[in-house]
């Protein structure tokens, strides 16, 4: 028969006394002995008759290891503290706890409640919301620096080789990032300022990287809003999960930043949609660039534009209806035939009507929807400005790339070495051109097997 399980032992109860030997780490040794009292046992440090368990830590001194092992050649039974934790964490009800920790202001056991890991999410969240940040600035103190690592712990799980960035703040970005739970992005807010540093010398505050976010609740865009923050309205103007409302509000503002932010919205209502068409300018640039579009907004942009050739902007629309696009390809407007031509969102079949248009090859052979027929009948062609295109093509059929490969052209091998589609046999003879070292960088097939010949993940 094997050993009696802790929670067996615990819910049969006492009397008799439990061998606690070290500290855990969520619960002080106070809190355990109560747990345990209320289960009829008594919590001692000295090995005696009536001890029925011992209950390990994982750090021991020297004399507790010794008792430790007088009590395993006795017979008695071993737990670790850990297991004793997570039933202790399990027993807990957050409210009671809650409100004992606002009465109390016992900040010791809310800094080992937030290193908890056996609390469920939700509960760590209204503990964090409890916890008085000591410094103005993010990691400004050790107990700040420990509820930061265990918060982005808990939400944030890095593979082994990167457990040293937890102990960054600049992780803090990926964690809002990479998040699906809306209300961590609301207590995220609550944490002292901080601003990540980006490419060209930008800056983004925390605020501003949670307000473009498309997971808000609604609490939480009234809060971005009362900050008064105009990137942070930017964000929330472009953003499709900030309700019709706010927008309308944000647009009554008049501003005309708001406005560019506004009309790449995906999720504008209608009378916003009409209001930004009637702007001139950049603003409705933006508009047909990005608004999704079914017949009967083009019917609108087509009444709203003076001009008969409709903008390039529209055929670079990736959020058109199939019926919109094919009007559009039956136009011969050649600014507006180039931007199609150049879409990846363009149906296949239309595609091919284009190809009807000699000078549209170039753009079609660079198309990663282009359909492999296509390409091959381009490749056919032989010219030089359609065989650099379909090089950095990743739709461009294997054989083809190869075939590019072993012409030993410079302006190809560097195409080549931009597509994540070449294989990695090329990829492997290309960098040993170190004229092509800068390209290979930033293409992500050679990287992602670069990393795993250095045993990262």
């Amino acid at each position: 028969m094997g050993r009696e399980r802790l929670e067996a032992l615990l819910e049969r109860g006492g009397p008799g006394e439990l061998l606690v030997l070290g500290e855990g780490d969520c619960f002080s040794p106070g809190e355990i002995a109560r747990f345990l009292k209320r289960r009829g046992f008594e919590a001692v440090e000295e090995l005696s008759d009536a001890v029925v368990a011992v209950l390990e830590s994982r750090r021991l001194s020297p004399a507790a290891e010794r008792l430790g092992e007088r009590a395993y050649a006795a017979g008695i039974p071993h737990y670790p503290m850990e297991e004793l934790e997570r039933i202790v964490s399990a027993s807990l009800r957050p409210k009671e706890v809650l409100m004992a920790l606002k009465l109390g202001r016992d900040d010791e056991r809310l800094l080992r409640l937030l290193g908890n890991e056996h609390l469920d999410d939700d509960f760590f969240l209204s503990l964090l919301r409890l916890y008085r940040w000591e410094s103005d600035e993010l990691m400004g103190s050790d107990r700040d620096r420990r509820v930061l690592i265990a918060l982005m712990e808990r939400f944030l799980k890095l593979s082994v080789y990167e457990q040293d960035a937890y102990h960054s703040p600049s992780t803090l970005l990926r964690l809002i990032n990479a998040t699906e739970n809306p209300e961590l992005l609301d207590a995220l807010l609550d944490l002292p300022s901080f601003e990540f540093r980006l490419q060209r010398r930008e800056r983004l505050s925390i605020p501003q990287a949670i307000a473009r976010r498309e997971i808000l609740a609604p609490r939480t865009v009234e809060r971005l809003l009362r900050l008064g923050d105009e990137k942070v309205d930017a964000f929330l103007a472009a953003n499709p999960s900030v309700s019709p409302g706010i927008l309308r509000q944000l647009h009554g503002r008049g501003d005309p930043e708001l406005r560019r932010a506004l009309a790449a919205n995906p999720a504008l209502p209608e009378t916003l949609f009409e209001s930004l068409l009637e702007e001139e300018g950049e603003v409705r640039e933006i508009l047909l660039r990005f608004q999704p579009v079914d017949l009967g907004r083009l019917e609108k942009i087509e009444a709203a534009l003076e001009e008969p050739e409709l903008p390039a902007a529209l055929g670079e629309n990736g959020n058109l209806e199939p019926e919109v696009f094919r009007r559009l390809a039956e136009r011969e407007h050649s600014a507006l035939s180039a931007a199609l031509a150049s879409n990846p969102s363009l149906p296949p079949e239309l595609l091919e009507r284009l190809a009807a248009r000699r000078e549209l090859h170039p753009l079609l052979a660079a198309n990663p929807s282009a359909p492999q027929g296509l390409l091959r009948r381009l490749y056919e062609r032989g010219e030089a400005e359609l065989l650099e295109a379909l090089g950095a093509n990743p739709s461009t059929p294997t054989e083809i790339l190869e075939a590019l490969y072993e012409r030993g052209e410079s302006a190809l091998h560097r195409a080549l070495a931009a597509n994540p589609s070449t294989p990695m046999a090329i990829l492997h003879q290309l960098k040993t051109d170190h004229s092509l070292w800068l390209i290979l960088q930033h293409n992500e097939t050679f990287v992602r097997e670069a990393n795993r010949e250095m045993g990262m993940r």
